[in-house]
């Protein structure tokens, strides 16, 4: 059985993914048809729910990867607009007539399904202070909302939250669940011990949060560091 460690480093914060259990490979007993039906299905649910995951965990490792990204934005369209590639469209004109008044923008954003089933994005972006009704002359279709994030906050996680609820839905298929800009920094991830040592001191810090929770790899020890920003 194979343990693996996987430390991630998304600006300042650590997070540590243990794998205690492994992943058990062996000889399986022969299925009736019903059963084996049973077990597809619920492979295909678990396999469902773990892409979710693992999209929501992407979000909030690029966004933490970028803190200078500090307005929260979301636009709307006044029409009940339901076809998300036109409105994928759409929105990517947006951020090219953003690109025009902001040098380097940076960006990540969510579309997501409003009840009446209308596209709406949620956005996050690196931008100074922006004339609210200049934003919206910009977007052109619709209601917009801009706020600050505020310091301190755990961005990545409470966005990640806020934003892509509905992942599961099926409208998403063939169309990418979120998008963002190429300048965005990654995060470090690293696969042994001495790789993470040589970059930081671990040892020296006390794990803000820790969990255990089951995983479709098994069971995880989930650990969160938090680093001197200095």
């Amino acid at each position: 059985m194979e343990y693996k460690t996987k430390w991630i480093v998304t600006g300042d914060q650590v997070e540590v993914y243990k794998n205690s259990v492994g992943i058990r490979i062996g000889k399986r007993k022969h299925k009736k048809k019903k059963t084996i039906k049973k077990i597809v299905k619920t492979i295909s649910k678990k396999l469902n729910e773990f892409s979710v995951y693992r999209t929501r965990r992407a979000i909030k490792w690029r966004i933490n990867s970028n803190p200078d990204m500090n307005k929260f934005l979301t636009l709307t369209f006044a029409e009940n607009l339901t076809d998300l590639k036109s409105c994928n469209e759409k929105f990517k004109a947006f951020i090219r007539k953003l690109k025009t008044i902001k040098e380097n923008l940076k960006y990540l954003v969510v579309p997501e399904f409003q009840k009446r089933g209308a596209v709406h994005y949620h956005a996050l972006l690196n931008l100074d202070y922006i004339d609210q009704k200049q934003l919206a002359d910009l977007w052109g279709h619709g209601f917009i909302k801009i706020k600050n994030i505020k310091d301190g906050i755990n961005m990545g996680l409470y966005v990640s939250k806020y934003i892509g609820k509905d992942l599961e839905d099926e409208r998403y298929f063939n169309n990418k669940k979120y998008f963002c800009s190429r300048n965005l920094d990654k995060p470090m991830i690293f696969y042994s011990r001495d790789e993470i040592d040589n970059f930081l001191q671990l040892n020296s810090l006390t794990p803000t949060y820790e969990k255990t929770f089951q995983s479709y790899y098994g069971l995880i020890n989930y650990q969160l560091f938090k680093l001197d920003k200095k």
